[in-house]
């Protein structure tokens, strides 16, 4: 759970959008992030958060997909992946943004991100050389490693977002958590897990998938 003061308390928060940053690319759950500037009505704190609304589907349809987003978000926040360091979804039915997820606005912190993937694919892997992007190369393997020791699936590695830190280097963050489910028993887990790796092989070049490969395992014998 996030500290005391960390993240807003939505509910005692007067919430004023202030543009769009993105939308979701899959047809039958649209989805639409906006900024969002909240200030909290007793303390006066304010708060600038990335807000996620989901456009289509049932009420219990959006608050299952939300609850495997925030479950998704603490599971890899207390193992120390990179995610925003706050997360919360409005559950107040009478709310002008009831299902709305607020999380840590990532782009006031780092600058531009890019999402890297198109459809479900993560096309930016291709870009990723061996001489320019070990450290990244080997961070990805760390981080799936993680997300599938954590018992977590996921269809797409549409989840990572990318961006240049102040050395010039490139970085990732973690932001989409609305997919990643628990499989029912190992065995699923183990026929996901193969299909991200044949995923990341997919898109990575030869020389960078052997650095991913050969540190995702040595990840996961940890």
């Amino acid at each position: 759970m996030p500290r005391k003061g960390i993240a807003p308390k939505l509910h005692d928060s007067g919430i004023v959008p202030n543009g769009l940053i993105g939308r979701g690319q899959k047809y039958y759950t649209p989805s639409i992030v906006w900024r969002a500037e909240l200030t909290e009505r007793k303390s006066g704190k304010r708060f600038t958060a990335a807000a996620k609304s989901i456009l289509e589907g049932t009420p219990n349809q959006i608050r299952h997909s939300f609850l495997n987003h925030q479950k998704a978000w603490r599971a890899l926040r207390k193992a120390g992946l990179p995610v925003p360091k706050f997360s919360r979804v409005m559950l107040k039915k009478d709310h002008l943004y009831y299902l709305t997820a607020f999380m840590e606005d990532m782009e006031k912190k780092h600058g531009p991100l890019l999402d890297g993937h198109v459809g479900g694919y993560p096309m930016h892997l291709e870009t990723l050389k061996v001489g320019k992007n070990s450290t990244l190369i080997k961070s990805l393997a760390s981080d799936l490693a993680t997300i599938h020791k954590l018992g977590f699936s996921t269809t797409h590695i549409d989840f990572w977002h990318f961006y240049t830190n102040k050395l010039g280097e490139e970085e990732r963050i973690i932001l989409d958590f609305n997919d990643f489910y628990k499989a029912k028993g190992p065995d699923e887990a183990n026929i996901i897990a193969r299909k991200n790796v044949r995923t990341m092989q997919e898109h990575l070049g030869k020389k960078e998938f052997f650095i991913f490969y050969k540190n995702y395992l040595r990840q996961m014998k940890k």
